[in-house]
């Protein structure tokens, strides 16, 4: 068969399928396009009416505040019922008596003061809980000063609004607070009328708590203290939209079932015959190739040629018919090549076989040596060395197919198991005398030793009486042994060169990995013992004791695990922190230990102790962390700290911590020139200010999680006390 005529057959079918599938998408496409933009019409009006809606309505409701505002004078001749009643609820109107007020109508609520009330209309909280809120204001009208509050319910002009059927109204103050709904309950829980905030869309799009999917707008109304929205069901929209689009929907859905009947029809008429034509070169060309004699071959030729002949007769389409023809004359070339093929077939099988062989050993040592690696750049201080380690024996077990695969560490004169994988019972922790079995052996010859009976001498037999075969290579690192790398089979396993040279580099490796471990270890111990001696400094020279900078490391704990940090930056940040003062070594004595406030000189020289104690520490790297908390500790959110007016996310994490912990602390010691204040005073003071200490001096973030465990800081001072 000529591959041209094959290529004409196969351009046929794929020709007429891509220009159905391209009609269908563009008639698709269409449909989609046509629907996109009707929506987006749609919403625009629907836009157009909420815009030319809402300003209506805010004027309604300003025009009858100032009505009640303007009869108030009529209350002092006629009493308030003469009055005409608006149509919301006043919860509260009064006057003013001297230095006296007297209650007309309703009562004053707790946390409102008449006489501090605005002189404009406000939205002010009037009880604990969150659904409690009032407009309120204080004026003079004729001489006398009047103070009223009326619900933010302003049903009323909504009550007109009955010919815009299926919409929803919604009002909230200005942090999104619903404050009032109709229909009730559509968007937030008709219980806790308040609890549900509103979060602002761009798009318009909003979701109530029952998962109902609403669209619509709003703007700010009554004096710009409150906002409120108009909001349409998604299946008033739906239904809106499928009412403008139902006749192009069915026209265009009717097009596209026209075109796939098309498809199917000419298919099955002119396709599906080509089709047949084509599985039978398939078979022919099948049969040719599992011929191996000439009998074969002209036995197959034979039945092959009729049923050419066969096609060609009841075909009528005329690529058929030549292609029929070409593929009679080329049998004759498939019996020559495939005499040719089957001489030899026998070679290159044998070939194969060899090259197979040799591919699986490469992928295997490929594929385990990938799994050490990949696990190796994933091992550091705070993602848990250990862990890492027991992924690289579960990689050597599953690729080995051993029992059991056990990593030990040399301490001293013992072989302490550090992590393994498999086995029936758990050995990690054990230790075994570096000099004794198959580990003694393989460290004394520096080189693996293999036991194909482990029940002789083997140290997985003493550990796991299902250990029959075993191996022991020595780990070292620089000439130096640093532990042991054990593979165990349940199995008789005779000894495998192969094996050997694939795991004498793995054990190299991590031979490697567990002295790097050790040494950072040592080096992280010697950091945290002279950062130990440096804070003992800062202890002797001023007031700040040893209990004081305990509860600060367990403070900035605590608020770096509430962050999410890591294990290691945690204990850093913790650690550090008892160095935070120790500027505070190059301050004259007698301005730390003076009794009373400071003056503005000496208070500007301990300012300098944040800078000092930068100085001390120095630009060492490991002490990165310890000289930021120094140099910013006392830098505040908003930027009015010091020493360099630093705001926001310009100051250290680590010193906004810090900032906290202090402050929390300092609050709660006595001092020379001050009382203790309680934990109670103290969350009043850093949650709601008292002139000196502000909310906005410190990371928000980072006051939500003190606010939120408040209790946990109050435990760890209070613990403190007890211990001492």
């Amino acid at each position: 068969m000529k591959p041209e005529n094959r290529m004409v057959h196969m351009k046929i079918r794929r020709i007429f399928t891509i220009l159905i599938v391209f009609l269908v998408l563009v008639v698709t496409t269409h449909l989609v396009v046509s629907t996109v933009l009707e929506a987006r019409r749609q919403l625009s009006e629907l836009e157009s009416v909420i815009y030319a809606v809402l300003p209506a309505v805010s004027i309604e409701i300003e025009r009858e505040l100032a009505r009640l505002e303007g009869d108030l004078p009529l209350i002092l001749s006629d009493g308030y019922e003469a009055m005409e009643q608006p149509y919301f609820n006043v919860r509260f109107l009064g006057i003013e008596k001297g230095a006296s007020a007297e209650i007309l109508v309703g009562e004053t609520p707790e946390l409102i003061e008449p006489a501090l009330l605005p002189q404009e209309w406000s939205l002010l909280k009037t009880g604990p809980s969150e659904e409690e809120f009032v407009i309120a204001k204080r004026t003079n009208i004729a001489g006398h000063v009047f103070f009223l509050g009326v619900s933010p319910a302003f049903s009323g002009p909504f009550k007109n609004m009955s010919s815009m059927n299926g919409v929803n109204f919604l009002m909230t103050d200005l942090q999104g607070r619903v404050l009032w709904e109709n229909p009730p309950g559509f968007f937030s829980d008709p219980t806790d009328l308040g609890g549900e905030n509103l979060q602002e869309s761009s798009s318009g799009w909003y979701v109530n708590q029952s998962g109902s999917v609403f669209w619509g707008k709003g703007a700010a109304a009554v004096f710009g203290q409150l906002k409120m929205y108009i909001m349409y069901p998604l299946r008033h929209i739906l239904l809106l939209l499928f009412s403008r689009l139902s006749i192009t929907v069915a026209l265009e859905l009717f097009i596209i079932v026209v075109l796939w009947a098309a498809a199917l029809l000419v298919s099955r008429l002119i396709l599906d015959p080509m089709d047949k034509v084509s599985k039978l070169a398939m078979k022919m060309q099948d049969k040719l190739f599992r011929s191996t004699t000439s009998r074969d071959l002209a036995t197959t030729v034979s039945a092959l040629a009729g049923g050419i002949r066969e096609i060609n007769s009841r075909s009528k389409i005329r690529e058929v018919r030549v292609f029929s023809q070409t593929l009679s004359s080329a049998l004759q070339s498939y019996v020559l090549q495939q005499e040719k093929l089957i001489s030899g077939s026998e070679e290159l099988a044998s070939l194969n076989k060899s090259l197979l062989l040799a591919n699986e050993a490469l992928t295997a040592r490929d594929r385990i040596w990938r799994r050490i690696l990949e696990v190796s750049r994933t091992v550091t201080m705070d993602t848990g060395f250990r862990r890492g380690l027991e992924l690289i024996a579960e990689a050597l077990r599953d690729v080995t197919g051993a029992y059991g695969v056990l990593i030990g560490k040399l301490e001293g004169e013992d072989i302490h198991i550090y992590v393994s994988s498999g086995f029936g019972n758990a050995i990690a922790g054990v230790k075994i005398p570096a000099a004794s079995g198959v580990i003694g052996s393989a460290a004394q010859q520096g080189s693996p030793v293999w036991f194909e009976n482990a029940q002789i001498k083997g140290l997985f037999a003493s550990l796991d009486p299902e250990v029959k075969s075993e191996i022991d290579i020595p780990m070292f690192h620089m000439g130096k042994a640093v532990g042991s790398l054990a593979i165990g089979w349940r199995t008789r396993h005779p000894e495998d060169e192969d094996l050997i040279d694939l795991l004498i580099p793995i054990a190299a490796h991590i031979g490697g990995m567990l002295n790097t471990h050790q040494a950072l270890e040592e080096l992280r111990h010697s950091y945290q013992y002279l950062t130990a001696r440096m804070q003992n400094l800062t202890a002797i020279y001023h007031e700040e004791t040893a209990e004081h900078l305990e509860r600060m490391e367990r403070y900035c704990r605590f608020i770096g695990t509430s962050l999410g940090f890591s294990r290691r930056r945690v204990e850093d940040v913790a650690l550090f922190s008892r160095l935070h003062d120790i500027g505070k070594l190059k301050v004259p004595a007698e301005i730390l230990s003076k009794k009373g406030p400071l003056d503005e000189v000496e208070f500007d020289t301990v300012k300098l102790h944040t800078v000092w104690g930068a100085e001390i520490l120095g630009d060492a790297n490991w002490l990165k962390i310890a000289k930021d908390i120094c140099l910013y500790h006392h830098e505040k959110w908003d930027g009015s700290g010091y020493p360099f007016g630093k705001k926001g996310e310009e100051i250290p994490i680590e010193a906004r911590i810090v900032a906290l912990a202090d402050t929390y602390d300092a609050l709660r010691m006595q001092r020379s020139y001050k009382e203790a204040c309680s934990h109670e005073q103290t969350c009043s003071i850093i949650l709601g200010g008292d002139g000196r200490v502000m909310p906005s001096h410190f990371d928000p973030q980072i006051i939500e999680i003190y606010a939120s465990h408040e209790d946990r800081m109050n435990e760890i001072y209070e613990s403190s006390l007890e211990t001492t």
